[in-house]
């Protein structure tokens, strides 16, 4: 399989849609996420120069330039569902120049709205200047954390996102499957399929159930994210075996494998080779281990099934080309190539078709 170049992305995405073209991502870009497809297949993804977190303080001259600014307000996605103007990217904007001039300080109010919005990416991405929206309010929250002055409702989330991990954890595979976002949800049906479909290719796989702390870094609790990602590292050092072989098990954990965590200082073993669910699902097809046609004749009294694919939000980092920003206007109708570019986009597609399903898709 040939090379396939990502594109050199900025860290926070979070819980919004990013639609930055290639050109902004490179003028924004503070680290550099490099993929290499080796000959076997397997995704050697490595990560150079990750971001570092930065303080609010050293966002000022985008607040100085934000506060005023209301160019970005037909995105601000919560604001136009509430029509309120503390929604707005450029009222909290407002409220942290203030609050880092010393001009007043977080209110309860201030705190709420941190929480309220979005991360604010689509703001981010309609923005002349693509002015790191995302980024300062994601600062922000920390901030607030580390004052303790969260809201219960934040601090139930976060009491309650347990760090589960599998019991009594033994490894001696080269390869393993993580299962975070399967195991935030609980549903042990998914994770055992999974597992059968990842030993047709990998045959000694073992599961991991483990949070990784997705939820936590989104909210600001950097800490706690840290504190899981080296739990991470210890039980992969423990080892009987050295691991080889990491299968994620959807877009969010490849993300804080190959993104995050390296952002914040944590560094898997260099033997270790991170892969996604869907590129182990092509392959089994590919090869021929999992049979392709029995969908076709469980199904064959209904031509024209057809499934709605909606992209993981996450997998603009992960792509080899990002979603153009035709794909976020109302009338978007296609083509669908528009919506992402890449591996992270392509291989789900190619799944669908293989087994015969047709897929549907609307705006990003």
């Amino acid at each position: 399989m040939a090379d396939i170049k990502y594109s050199k992305l900025t860290l926070i995405e979070m819980d919004d849609c990013v639609w930055l073209n290639r050109r902004v991502v490179i003028e924004q870009v503070l680290n550099i996420l490099q993929t290499y497809i080796e000959r076997n297949q397997t995704m050697k993804l490595q990560v150079r120069n990750p971001i570092k977190i930065r303080t609010l303080e050293e966002y000022r001259k985008y607040l100085y330039g934000c506060r005023f600014c209301p160019m970005c307000k037909p995105a601000s996605d919560v604001a136009n569902v509430t029509f309120l103007e503390s929604h707005t990217t450029r009222a909290r904007a407002m409220m942290l120049w203030r609050i880092l001039n010393g001009y007043s300080d977080f209110s309860e109010r201030d705190v709420e709205l941190l929480y309220q919005s979005t991360l604010d990416s689509i703001s981010w991405c309609w923005c002349v200047h693509h002015y790191p929206v995302s980024e300062y309010i994601l600062s922000a929250r920390n901030e607030v954390l580390k004052r303790g002055i969260i809201s219960d409702c934040v601090k139930q989330v976060l009491d309650e996102s347990s760090n589960h991990i599998s019991d009594g954890i033994s490894l001696s595979s080269d390869t393993i499957f993580l299962s975070s976002e399967i195991g935030e949800s609980g549903s042990s049906i998914a994770s055992e399929i999974a597992l059968k479909i990842i030993k047709m290719v990998y045959s000694n796989a073992e599961e991991v159930r483990m949070n990784l702390g997705n939820l936590h870094f989104n909210l600001g609790d950097f800490d706690e994210t840290i504190k899981r990602a080296n739990g991470l590292v210890e039980l992969l050092d423990k080892t009987k075996t050295t691991v080889k072989y990491t299968i994620t098990d959807g877009p969010y954990t490849l993300w804080m494998l190959v993104v995050v965590f390296p952002s914040l200082g944590i560094k898997l073993p260099d033997s270790i080779n991170v892969l996604s669910l869907d590129e182990v699902i092509y392959r089994a097809l590919k090869e021929k281990k999992l049979d392709s046609q029995k969908k076709s004749r469980e199904l064959k009294d209904i031509p024209e099934l057809k499934v709605f694919f909606y992209d993981a939000r996450i997998a603009s980092f992960l792509a080899e080309q990002l979603t153009e920003q035709a794909a976020i206007l109302p009338e978007f109708d296609g083509p669908e190539e528009a919506l992402g570019k890449g591996d992270i986009y392509e291989l789900p597609r190619k799944i669908l078709k293989t087994l015969g399903f047709q897929s549907v898709y609307s705006v990003w």
